[in-house]
């Protein structure tokens, strides 16, 4: 009998700690809430990065803050509150004592609301960061960024069958792949902002970018990226497409390289100068006037020389 009684008062209990388990967790208001957040806020104007970890223990809510770079370690948050989506705390650690007062998505994603300090109000956006960590491509050891500082494109057409007008890019981004070991790993990319066209004079500068020419309001950019390297005598061939004003040909580009070598701060670098020639019909620039002694205003073939110098990442 006494075991009996034992069995029963066993059972009871355990029976009784898994209920009261059970309404602690169903007790647990607004469990989406818990986790870390991250983000960032702006008050005046100050972009602010925030960590905030939100956690229900003890049969209450609890959190802290981390701010990279302010603060050495995390600040406890006060008067955590949660219901359903709503989420509000204070930082008393910090100047002004400021607030938050925010919702989570619906999704759960996101955590969005008003970040008050003193007089001033602003509205924050945090993300939900579940520990997991997003992928990152390797970087590539023989990847070598344009640098837009000592890298220029220049142009060059006839004008009235006499002389050349001259003309050039200022902005000009891009890559080279170099392995030493295995050439068939080399490629170059080149964008070009068409925007950034200059040949010192506004007027023709403005009609070279509209319509009639390469139309840059549609057309921005200028993109050359290679399919094929060779070697050619004491140089290279880069053939690749070539896209101007929206239309893509095949091109081939005669060029000498220089390097790599090492720069005074350890960066290794490279040079690349080449030169084409192309029919700027071929890309729909077809604009011209003929001239009383039959000449063209214009002519048609377009002269390129890239100066190019790039910085290993």
């Amino acid at each position: 009998m006494k075991s009996r009684n034992l069995f029963v008062c066993v059972f009871l209990v355990t029976g009784l700690s898994l209920a009261a388990s059970a309404l602690m967790v169903a007790a647990q208001p607004g469990s989406a809430a818990q986790g870390r957040w991250e983000g960032k806020i702006d008050p005046s104007n100050r972009a602010i990065e925030v960590i905030i970890d939100l956690m229900f223990a003890e049969g209450r809510w609890l959190g802290d803050v981390e701010i990279p770079g302010q603060s050495q370690q995390a600040l406890p948050l006060d008067n955590v509150k949660v219901e359903g989506k709503s989420v509000s705390f204070a930082i008393s650690k910090l100047p002004g004592n400021p607030t938050f007062e925010g919702t989570i998505s619906d999704n759960g994603t996101a955590l969005n609301g008003d970040y008050t300090q003193g007089p001033s109000k602003t509205n924050f956006e945090l993300t939900r960061n579940d520990g997991t960590k997003p992928e990152v491509a390797e970087p590539n050891p023989f990847r070598y960024d344009i640098d837009p500082e000592h890298t220029q494109v220049g142009f060059a057409a006839r004008h009235f069958t006499v002389s050349r007008v001259r003309g050039g890019f200022h902005k000009v981004s891009g890559h080279v792949i170099y392995d030493k070991d295995d050439r068939s790993k080399w490629a170059v990319e080149v964008t070009i902002d068409a925007t950034t066209l200059s040949t010192n004079h506004e007027r023709r500068d403005g009609h070279l970018k509209g319509d009639d020419f390469l139309k840059v309001d549609e057309f921005p950019e200028i993109v050359f990226k290679s399919t094929k390297i060779s070697p050619d005598g004491d140089g290279f061939v880069a053939e690749g497409d070539l896209t101007i004003r929206g239309v893509t040909r095949t091109v081939s580009i005669p060029f000498a390289m220089v390097g790599p070598i090492k720069d005074p701060l350890g960066m290794s670098r490279i040079g690349v100068e080449g030169s084409l020639k192309i029919d700027r019909r071929d890309y729909g620039l077809t604009w011209n006037k003929t001239m009383e002694t039959g000449g063209l205003l214009v002519g048609h073939e377009v002269s390129i020389d890239v100066n190019a110098e790039a910085t290993q990442k």
